[in-house]
């Protein structure tokens, strides 16, 4: 599957600059069905892994992620992989990057947010249910 990007403007977090964007690119894409059975009630374990926000000259930061998700019972397995690009002042970055007392940081929930609607549309097209959205508040 090609490179996908979504770019969103910044939603539900407290930011110095408005103008603040969140560029989320995926550069890898997987769904494979394991099983034909179906199912109603379906797990969906999540092992997210997020790299260090690396600054560049153009004063953005870029963030490499990856996401895996397999079903529980085992009937498909979702993986994708990208990069974070956040565009915004020293201040934001740091606000949407550095964890925030017992979360992770906040970019974690654009992140996730954006892979799993990318995880859906694939869980529907292999006629699986969903997995669970977390909310934005």
């Amino acid at each position: 599957m090609q490179s996908q990007e979504i770019e969103n403007k910044h939603r539900g977090l407290v930011l110095s600059q408005p103008d603040s964007v969140i560029k989320v690119r995926f550069t890898y894409i997987e769904a494979i069905r394991q099983s034909d059975t179906h199912f109603t009630d379906i797990e969906y374990p999540v092992d997210m892994n997020l790299g260090e926000a690396v600054r560049k000259l153009d004063g953005t930061a870029v963030i490499q992620f990856s996401l895996r998700v397999a079903t529980n019972p085992n009937i498909a397995v979702f993986a994708v992989k990208g990069e974070a690009t956040l565009k915004g002042s020293v201040e934001t970055v740091q606000k949407l990057t550095i964890p925030e007392k017992n979360s992770p940081p906040p970019i974690w929930r654009e992140i996730y947010q954006e892979a799993i609607a990318t995880i859906t549309f694939l869980a529907r097209f292999l006629e699986i249910p969903p997995p669970p959205i977390i909310s934005s508040a």
